[in-house]
């Protein structure tokens, strides 16, 4: 608050007087001048201030809206989201790879693609393992978690497993796409070829493959390996999920989700247009091999995802017996949870199989404590119980692909609750 003082500006007696005024005259209108410069520099600088400050809403709102490398696809403030916990699910628990097992035979990356369980144990592969992870759904450390047979197989650990079930007695695996070369002329050698700048032609196809293994303690055996028979436009888009069920006959169908839109490369981002390709497999003699077989899963139909799961891609599926539906998506940090029709006591009628479109809602992984995403890597779920869900994540994308905040979480096991 200012105040005034009354100052005579008649000279006092005092031989001090007028030079006492003169000091108080002079202090007042030094005060009146700093109080002006404070008020213009207020005004001028509080200006910069509020254009700066809008400056930076206007930065931040650009970055959200392009998205940053931690997954974040839009403007989001945890804080201000009042439903916060009736969308996002809860972290129960979880662990990363490396910390479950006493001998992980020389591995020291867990690019985790798919989970299942089995009684008390789960199974989980590896995009860059041959390996089959074995461990307790509890996930404590312990010596009956095992990596079940070699990491190598003929020298190379990029397997490309994306999916793994279980279905009497044998796990089935999928290598997600595989460069497939035609020659008229089986004398013909392969050129050294690079996967990822090949496409599709008369020369070159791209095919999931659906491994059967039979496994033991420590090693397992590859009872089957069929080629199925859609066709991907290149490596990095296909099978990225699966499940499986037998029909009333006992025959087996397997629905493998697609990872891109449309299941294609090239409209793999227009969200909202999700797939799965139906197949039964086909085994065919050999006639020239009275012990060689032929196999292929044949396609049986395609299965259109409601887009109420608007995913930019879908990383991994789960189906219990009676219908529930869990979908990932690494891109969205999200799952969404709906129903199918056409399965009943994990019995499968392929005719009437489809998704209930009016069904399904979406719910976001965990945030961290600043609102970013965290859960950056999601490609395996599987069902606990009626509430809970554990799912694995990948590797963390390097080279700057992804925010450092990804780290935190990636090749992991987690187990989820809904809200």
């Amino acid at each position: 608050m200012i105040t005034s003082e009354k100052t005579s500006l008649i000279p006092s007696s005092d031989n001090n007087g007028g030079l006492r005024s003169a000091r108080k005259i002079s202090g007042r209108s030094i005060a009146l001048v700093c109080i002006c410069a404070y008020g213009i520099a207020a005004l001028l600088f509080g200006n910069v201030d509020k254009e700066d400050n809008k400056s930076v809403a206007l930065m931040r709102k650009s970055k959200a809206s392009k998205g940053d490398k931690s997954g974040d696809s839009k403007e989001y403030d945890c804080e201000s989201d009042t439903m916060y916990s009736k969308h996002t699910v809860k972290t129960a628990y979880e662990r990363p790879f490396a910390a479950l097992f006493k001998d992980n035979k020389g591995q020291n990356k867990f690019e985790a693609s798919s989970v299942t369980i089995v009684g008390d144990s789960a199974y989980a592969v590896c995009d860059s393992s041959y390996a089959i992870a074995k461990f307790d759904d509890a996930l404590p450390f312990s010596d009956e978690n095992k990596m079940i047979g070699s990491p190598e197989r003929d020298g190379d650990v990029e397997s490309g497993f994306e999916a793994i079930f279980h279905h009497k007695g044998l796990f089935y695996v999928i290598r997600e796409s595989v460069l497939h070369h035609h020659h008229d002329d089986d004398n013909i050698e392969e050129e050294e070829e690079d996967e990822d700048s090949i496409e599709a032609d008369d020369k070159h196809s791209f095919h999931a493959i659906i491994e059967e293994l039979e496994l033991g303690d420590d090693n397992y055996t590859v009872k089957a390996e069929c080629m199925c028979e859609f066709e991907f436009e290149g490596t990095s888009k296909g099978f990225e999920g699966a499940a499986g069920f037998p029909d009333a006959t006992g025959e087996l169908y397997i629905l493998g989700l697609c990872e891109g839109n449309h299941c294609s490369e090239e409209r793999k981002a227009d969200a909202g247009h999700g797939r799965m390709v139906m197949m039964k497999k086909n085994t065919i003699s050999d006639p020239d091999d009275p012990e060689g077989v032929n196999c292929v899963w044949e396609t049986v139909r395609m299965i259109h995802i409601p887009n109420s799961a608007k995913f930019i891609d879908y990383s991994a599926i789960d189906i219990t017996a009676d219908g529930r539906v869990a979908i990932t998506s690494q891109e969205n940090s999200a799952l969404w949870i709906g129903y199918v029709e056409g399965i009943e006591n994990g019995v499968i009628n392929p005719e009437t199989f489809e998704f209930v479109q009016d069904s399904g809602e979406t719910y976001q992984f965990p945030k961290s404590n600043d609102c970013h995403t965290v859960y950056c890597n999601i490609e395996g779920i599987h069902w606990i119980n009626d509430q809970m869900l554990m799912g694995v994540s990948d590797k963390m994308k390097s080279k700057g692909k992804q925010d450092y905040r990804c780290f935190e979480k990636d090749q992991s096991i987690h187990a989820f609750v809904l809200p």
